[in-house]
């Protein structure tokens, strides 16, 4: 074993230390390689992160804007099949009508059409009666909070005593529309 010389141990101190400092110089131009990709990569994820940073502020709202702003949103639900989409249609509706004072006749469901939504088709609900003007208008102010609802289809409103200028009574005639899963 002795007598197995190596190439390295037939170099002097100074081969030795020139092949330490080539090692070294191919080490550090392989890292700038690299290194510098990994660098420019990085700033483009930061420059990134900033787009992203300023778009998310400039459409971010305070607590107050965005209060206004879900208040004038329509809440909806997803729709259900056809049985259960019905009565949850017609129960809120029902609740609307009766929050606002507005008597009907006994609400009819219309047959379901078609709708441009692939999956779903829209169910309508006839509605009749009567109600003072306010209360007719408060009625389509809380519509929109309906969760079921999709459209107000149809809305016909006639002065009931056409003789009296003061009276505020009106008779309603009103189409509404949901979806249901086909």
């Amino acid at each position: 074993m002795h007598g197995r010389n190596t190439m390295l141990d037939k170099l002097n101190q100074r081969d030795k230390r020139a092949i330490k400092l080539g090692l070294l110089g191919v080490a550090v131009v392989v890292a700038l390689i690299f290194g510098l990709d990994w660098l420019e990569r990085w700033a483009q994820v930061r420059k990134s992160i900033a787009r992203s940073r300023s778009q998310f502020m400039a459409i971010s709202l305070p607590a107050e804007q965005r209060e206004k702003l879900l208040s004038a949103v329509p809440a909806f639900e997803m729709p259900k099949t056809a049985e259960k989409q019905k009565f949850l249609f017609r129960a809120e509706l029902n609740k609307q009508l009766k929050e606002t004072g507005i008597k009907t006749k006994p609400l009819k469901f219309l047959p379901a059409t078609k709708s441009t939504v692939p999956g779903y088709k829209l169910l309508y609900i006839q509605c009749s009666g009567q109600g003072e003007l306010d209360k007719i208008l408060d009625l389509f102010v809380n519509l929109k909070k309906n969760p079921y609802l999709v459209a107000v289809e149809e809305f016909v409103m006639k002065k009931t005593d056409t003789k009296d200028e003061k009276s505020r009574k009106f008779e309603l005639d009103l189409r509404v529309s949901t979806f249901v899963k086909e």
